[in-house]
């Protein structure tokens, strides 16, 4: 048996490196998680009751070697460079060499872009299997009955500020994919929402659609009522925190609302202000401008409220 063949590659599973993977598409995870699912609703469920399936894929988190005929897609492409704010620190660089795991990185122009090819391979790699699994659902007339959450448990820096991995409360981080398809038979329009939602609604969201009791202690909402209507706030602001988990990144809270987030470093006092809806990149500071006591002081006021 070989014990370490999920990664024979030897790249870093929190590393920077990207390149083709050695195996083959379809003995990829994310292959074999699509596959798992369709092999659960074919022979396994019960098709006289509703089902609940959770499929939990790894991709795109480092290691970042998808399948090769992925990767040769993207390479091949004008790939946009990260984008660097001016509160930024740089670390010194370009870099290349090990180790491969840092979480504040300036790395050599090429290996950033084989980088961010994988990830945008692994990407698409993703987008596949679930339309794969999307087609059997459709095949065997349960897709229209079904409801469909899609959405990730963090992002990936990729550079952008020369930070990368996880944990950072910034966008390409911290802002995940969050879709949610209804039943056909809600006739419910389609719709983009600007309500701050977090990781904590995926749960009474599905209690609500099941007709079942959200326990009092939960702290998410359902989202049905944004489904139902696109204009619906569930609240004003979300709040994330982070307790300095890894050695290099310091404790931190995080307000989030439709247009604006506040970061304040509790170990160091650092705060950012950022306007999202005219920098959704964080290029710029607010915090660092002269009005910037004027424009913290409400985001401190609230946030010592949460």
């Amino acid at each position: 048996k070989d014990v370490d063949g999920g990664i024979a590659h030897g790249v870093d599973v929190n590393g920077w490196v990207g390149r083709p993977g050695h195996l083959t598409e379809q003995q990829g995870m994310t292959y074999w998680c699509a596959s798992r699912a369709i092999d659960f609703l074919h022979y396994q469920r019960d098709p006289t009751a509703p089902f609940f399936l959770n499929v939990s894929i790894f991709d795109p988190h480092p290691p970042l070697v998808p399948p090769e005929w992925y990767y040769n897609r993207y390479i091949e492409m004008d790939l946009p460079e990260p984008v660097i704010g001016d509160w930024a620190h740089n670390p010194g660089g370009p870099r290349r060499g090990y180790p491969t795991a840092a979480w504040r990185v300036n790395l050599d122009p090429e290996l950033m872009r084989c980088c961010r090819a994988a990830y945008y391979a692994t990407v698409n790699y993703i987008d596949d299997q679930i339309g794969r699994l999307v087609q059997y659902l459709k095949r065997e007339n349960l897709y229209n009955d079904t409801l469909i959450l899609f959405t990730s448990d963090h992002g990936e820096m990729l550079g952008d500020h020369h930070l990368f991995r996880k944990c950072w409360p910034y966008e390409a981080s911290a802002r995940v994919p969050y879709l949610l398809k209804p039943p056909a038979g809600w006739s419910v329009p389609a719709g983009v929402s600007d309500c701050p939602v977090g990781l904590q609604d995926v749960m009474p969201t599905f209690l609500d659609a099941a007709d079942a009791t959200v326990p009092d202690a939960c702290t998410g909402r359902s989202l049905l009522p944004i489904l139902k209507d696109e204009s619906a706030a569930i609240r004003e602001t979300l709040h994330i925190e982070d307790s300095g988990t890894y050695e290099s990144i310091d404790g931190y809270h995080a307000l989030i609302d439709q247009r604006h987030k506040y970061i304040w470093y509790s170990q160091r006092g650092t705060e950012h202000l950022f306007d999202l809806e005219a920098d959704p990149d964080e290029l710029t500071d607010l915090a660092l401008s002269e009005e910037a006591d004027h424009l913290l002081t409400p985001w401190r006021e609230r946030l010592a409220r949460v």
